[in-house]
């Protein structure tokens, strides 16, 4: 039967303890291993990372990530130097021979059937892209707390408005799709850092490619537990948010319009989340910080979408991942013997 590549970007590992991800590594091991063995298939398992991972680190991280025995699994490590997130998953079908490329993030833990669903959806009912659902991962401190009402992932209360609007959403951290289909129409290369997914499954639909949402498929995302790393993902948002305008073809002025518009709006619908869903699932006592530090990051948000709007030129989209693939490098892991 053909190979299946589950591809995993190391670029969000860094944000974890080295011990969560070497969990992690294991986990996912064991199910490909699980899986490959119930099939009889061969599957293959590729980390790409670029020059600000060393790459001695995964290697360590694959040993002591107690996988147990790796026979079905084939481990393949990607360096590709000046690759962003996107650009990561971008490479990966130009490095591997499998039919069905599943994506997962080094940062999300994922629902024991997410892989069958996946493979079920495209290998059994005709699908060419799958496309599964993610929600906040439950916060264990208070930053989490405050991260999981502030940003865009819904939390686990199902009373939170933002379900409805994760349903229509694509998860670049959650999917699964044709090799043959990432060849044919790449994942966009855009002066952004998130966003691509929206761009990306509009040209699927103008190219007729049939497109599942797999809502059991659920990955739960690690939430920042830093005010500085999540401050800095506000700003990263806010650009982002800008760029989503400017590529619809919004105009100067109807990006700044909106940023200010956004000023009122992100207040408004963080507001309503906080009393809808955060006073049910916090402890009075963080009542206070989550709502100082939810609305100081729709704030920063705002503010750097309003200076992107004004003063934000973006570069046009780069076609194709030929000057990425030629800079890229690759290395089969193996695991050593332990000494006798």
């Amino acid at each position: 039967m053909n190979t299946i590549c589950c591809v995993l970007e190391w670029e969000n590992a860094e944000g974890l303890e080295r011990e969560e991800a070497r969990h992690f590594l294991g986990a996912l091991i064991q199910k490909l291993e699980a899986f490959g063995e119930s099939q009889n298939r061969k599957m293959e398992l590729m980390i790409i990372f670029d020059e600000d991972v060393p790459k001695d680190d995964i290697e360590e991280d694959l040993t002591l990530s107690e996988s147990g025995p790796v026979e079905r699994v084939e481990i393949k490590l990607l360096c590709a130097p000046g690759t962003g997130y996107y650009d990561k998953k971008g490479l990966a079908p130009y490095f591997t021979e499998a039919d069905l490329l599943i994506y997962a993030d080094s940062d999300c833990a994922y629902v024991p059937d997410w892989l069958e669903q996946h493979i079920t959806a495209i290998e059994v009912e005709g699908a060419s892209v799958s496309s599964g659902y993610t929600q906040a991962l439950a916060p264990a401190n208070l930053i989490e707390e405050v991260c999981t009402y502030a940003w865009f992932f819904p939390s686990e209360d199902p009373r939170d408005r933002l379900h409805r609007k994760a349903k229509n959403r694509f998860f670049a951290n959650n999917f699964a799709a044709k090799r043959s289909v990432l060849l044919d129409v790449p994942l966009p290369r855009l002066d952004a850092s998130r966003g691509h997914g929206g761009v990306w499954t509009k040209r699927l639909a103008e190219r007729q490619v049939k497109l599942v949402k797999l809502p059991g498929a659920r990955a739960d995302h690690k939430q920042y537990d830093t005010v500085g790393d999540m401050f800095k993902r506000a700003l990263i948002l806010g650009r982002d948010k800008d760029f989503g305008l400017f590529i619809n073809g919004a105009g100067r002025g109807k990006r700044i319009w909106r940023s200010f518009v956004a000023l009122f709006e992100t207040t408004v619908k963080f507001l309503q989340r906080f009393f809808t869903v955060a006073l049910r699932n916090t402890p009075v006592w963080h009542w206070p910080i989550v709502l100082v530090l939810g609305l100081a990051f729709q704030w920063i948000t705002t503010a750097r979408q309003m200076v992107a709007a004004t003063a934000q030129t973006y570069a046009e989209e780069q076609e194709g991942y030929s000057d990425l693939a030629a800079r890229a490098t690759t290395s089969i892991w193996t695991a050593t013997p332990s000494p006798a």
